[in-house]
């Protein structure tokens, strides 16, 4: 019996000590091609990095002051507009990445354990099924059990008395509301504008054509004033003569009378006639000029006024005024002159920027290499025309109205057409130049000292959690061939490598927790918690076994001592009885027959 109850627990035992005792967590990799896992457990999947880039197109349009043609008299050491033009620059690009679940690395949590496992499984997902925070738990109880087994039964054979073993300025076009019209012009000011074209610099081209036009003016404007007073002398004059003429009798002397009144009106006709020519002369050849140049002239001196204003606002004079209304003002006063001078005479500038998007993910080459750049033309840009043509499909739809200078012309080549014949001008090849994305791993990245230095794990075994070890990389923006305009380090999920957690520890419990960084799937933090195979508890179980044996075995020699001795010492008291009665017999013949008999020495006293 005893030996049968042995042979029935070394199985038990042998099997939980040599395959049912080690705890895995188990993942599988979903294959691209081919049959896969059966769908027993949770799928996720590790990122890969998409390459986020903005590059900003400005449009630039440029628009001339009203009076540019005199900036050079009023501000010859300012560089004015001169004329309206549109093109467009590329402005501030930046460089950003995200992640997004690569369709390559795809893999499977079993969640299916064995009969005596214990498992706890706790993923976090993105919604899109990318895995960024990962929690299993598998403790095998086989040990445990086999061990409470063999207690149990050990328990009974001693009862029988038997022994047993067992984880991120549009400008301000100034509306001059009520800008004074100008008035008649005065002498004053003539002689004020002359005096300031005599001492104005080379710069100002225009100078002598308006000193001449002053002169005129004061020609014109000293006919106009002269003529009335002229005319009505001659009047006078005539009046008297008429008045001669009709008293005169006499026939000869009021002829001459009368030669001397036509005199007159020939006179009067010639004052009007020459002053209506220096006038008409005037205003065909200078008015327009002057009184141009005059409306923008007194535009300069109200400059001279502001500036000046702002001159006493600095100066340190005491003042009433509190801090913050001085400050307020002088900011007013700035920008007032600023807007004078920009609407007036030097030009505005106005910037219209559009920002333009795109989503990368670089492909995974093989086998990875550090001096292999990834290119990915992004649009065709002209300084004339902006973005000519987009070059990265499904990237959803731009606003390039902003972006885009539209220019039509006649088709064949012919030089005058109607506006409704008229087409697109396609973007000349000589003008465009690539703006690309380029991506590049680089040398230095910690991904070749493991790629070089370490074994290469086999998908084929038995896997833990995977995650990736992503490569540092430099992505560029560059225009034509390698102007440079934006670049960033970066570390890519695709250009790096896969790797994986053991699927044990060899231990009966493996506890693994594992947060990702969701752009790249780098490993965030990392907990691990193991359970040795054989454990102090598990020797202190086994121990109090090999005692339960120990004191079954005692508790059968004590029993079978026990019996021993009970059964000796039954023996000597029968020999001891035995012997006492042959000592009585000894005695008693002794006593019949009356002859002294040497008793035996245990029949002696």
């Amino acid at each position: 019996m005893l030996k049968r109850q042995i042979l029935m627990l070394i199985p038990v035992l042998i099997t939980a000590l040599l395959t049912g005792c080690v705890a895995k967590n188990v993942v599988v990799r979903v294959p691209q091609n081919g049959e896969g896992p059966k769908r027993d457990g949770v799928f996720y999947a590790l990122p890969r990095t998409a390459i986020d880039t903005k590059t900003t197109v400005v449009k630039v349009e440029k628009t001339p002051g009203k009076y540019w043609k005199y900036a050079a008299c009023f501000f010859p050491d300012e560089d004015p507009i001169l004329e309206k033009t549109t093109s467009f620059v590329l402005g501030d690009s930046t460089i950003d990445s995200h992640g997004e679940p690569d369709p390559k690395e795809i893999f499977m949590v079993k969640i299916k354990g064995r009969y005596l496992e214990d498992k706890n499984l706790d993923l976090a997902l993105t919604e899109a099924g990318t895995m960024v925070k990962g929690k299993a738990e598998t403790t095998n109880r086989t040990l445990d059990v086999a061990l409470q087994t063999a207690q149990t039964a050990v328990s009974l054979a001693a009862q029988a008395g038997a022994f047993d073993t067992a984880s991120s300025a549009q400008p301000l076009v100034l509306v001059v509301e009520g800008i004074e019209t100008i008035p008649d012009s005065s002498l004053r000011e003539h002689n004020e504008l002359e005096n300031f074209l005599l001492t104005a610099g080379a710069a100002c081209g225009d100078k002598n054509k308006i000193l001449t036009a002053v002169k005129e003016w004061r020609a014109a404007s000293a006919a106009s004033k002269k003529f009335p007073e002229e005319l009505q002398e001659e009047k006078s004059a005539l009046e008297e003569l008429r008045k001669k003429e009709a008293e005169e009798k006499n026939a000869n002397r009021k002829k001459d009378i009368a030669a001397k009144a036509q005199e007159k009106v020939d006179r009067v006709a010639d004052l009007q006639r020459n002053q209506t020519t220096t006038v008409n002369n005037f205003k065909l050849n200078h008015r327009a000029l002057l009184t141009e140049f005059l409306e923008a002239y007194r535009i300069y001196k109200r400059i001279l006024e502001l500036q000046k204003d702002l001159e006493e606002l600095l100066s340190p004079t005491p003042r009433e005024t509190s801090a913050e209304a001085i400050r307020l003002k002088l900011d007013e006063t700035t920008k007032l002159i600023a807007r004078y001078k920009n609407d007036f005479f030097l030009g505005n500038t106005k910037k219209t920027a559009t920002t333009l998007s795109f989503e990368i993910p670089p492909a995974t080459p093989e086998p990875l290499q550090a001096d292999v750049e990834q290119v990915f033309p992004l649009f065709k840009f002209s300084p004339n025309r902006g973005v000519c043509e987009m070059l990265v499909n499904d990237q959803g739809p731009y606003d390039l109205s902003n972006a885009f200078r539209s220019i039509k012309v006649c088709p064949d080549g012919r030089a005058n057409c109607s506006k409704a014949v008229k087409v697109e001008a396609p973007c000349s090849p000589e003008e465009v130049k690539l703006v690309s994305l380029k991506i590049k791993r680089l040398q230095d990245a910690i991904v070749k000292q493991i790629t070089d230095r370490t074994q290469k794990t086999n998908d084929r075994d038995e896997r833990g959690f995977y995650y990736r070890i992503p490569a540092l990389s430099l992505a560029r923006i560059v225009l034509g061939d390698n102007e440079e305009l934006h670049r960033f380090k970066l570390p890519v999920a695709q250009l790096g490598l896969t790797a994986s957690l053991p699927v044990s520890t060899g231990g009966r419990s493996t506890s693994y927790t594992l947060a990702l960084y969701e752009k790249t799937g780098a490993m965030q933090n990392f907990i691990l918690g193991s359970n040795g195979l054989i454990e102090r508890s598990t020797v202190t179980d086994a121990g109090a076994v090999a005692g339960t044996v120990i004191d079954a075995r005692a508790k059968a020699a004590e029993a079978r001592g026990t019996r021993a001795a009970a059964a000796s010492d039954s023996a000597q008291a029968t020999r001891l009885a035995d012997l006492l009665e042959d000592c009585a017999r000894i005695k008693k013949a002794q006593e019949d027959l009356g002859v002294p008999v040497k008793l035996p020495k245990y029949c002696q006293p």
